[in-house]
């Protein structure tokens, strides 16, 4: 299955186009095999192996709560045997194939920023969003190279739940990384549909605004977020 998605994938980042205003990001539809989708959807986490960012100690006391993830490695033996093997070889395959597949696609936005391919490290951050999540418009962390959300609802019917793209009212206004923004500061410019098999990403900048307006609806939003980062050096 996994040979099979990688020819599948890569055929799908090739096709797509990486638009640079207001920075760079990429969408793609059906982004795996439907058969690939299929497994994840029947493999979904149990909310008690998931744990907030703040239990993790990666984010400060204003993040919100509402957001659990876990992070998918090759080896996970605390996860029940009906799904752990699924998710294991998903694992292996996303910091794999996957990883060299979407480093091809960035390649030239790397070396522009970098002036060369520097060592980097991703991870693959199994989430959910509950209810009156949100995230204030940001650049990401200043480690931050590329972030991918990888959408897996059921069904298209929360499509306004995606991730939206701002500009701020100041046009000369940028961020380095760090701090979420409040919404009045920016104009609202895109919001990514949240469908099933459909990828929003985008390259790390110092304009490279985005968030999560407010959810209202009580619901489960499911998504895989993809980091690639530097290690520092």
């Amino acid at each position: 299955m996994f040979s099979n998605a990688t020819s599948y994938v890569k055929q799908k980042f090739d096709a797509a186009e990486i638009a640079n205003a207001p920075y760079p990001h990429i969408q793609i539809d059906d982004i795996f095999p439907p058969d690939f989708y299929k497994q994840i959807l029947s493999n979904k986490i149990d909310e008690n192996f998931l744990s907030t960012l703040l239990e993790l100690k990666r984010v400060g006391s204003a993040y919100p709560d509402t957001r659990k993830v876990l992070s998918l490695k090759p080896s996970m033996p605390f996860l029940p045997d009906s799904y752990r093997t699924f998710w294991e070889q998903a694992a292996s395959w996303l910091l794999g194939d996957f990883q060299r597949i979407v480093l091809e696609k960035f390649e030239p936005y790397i070396i522009h920023r970098f002036g060369n391919i520097p060592q980097l490290h991703a991870e693959t951050l199994y989430t959910y969003d509950r209810s009156t999540y949100a995230l204030g418009p940001h650049t990401d962390s200043v480690k931050k190279v590329i972030t991918l959300l990888i959408y897996l609802p059921e069904d298209a019917s929360l499509s306004h739940l995606g991730t939206s793209m701002f500009v701020p009212n100041d046009s000369n206004f940028t961020c380095a990384g760090g701090p979420h923004h409040k919404f009045h500061q920016f104009k609202l410019l895109k919001t990514a549909q949240y469908k099933p098999n459909s990828l929003f990403g985008f390259f790390k900048t110092n304009n490279s605004f985005h968030g999560v307006e407010p959810i209202k609806e009580n619901i489960r939003r499911d998504l895989l977020i993809y980091d690639v980062q530097v290690v520092k050096r």
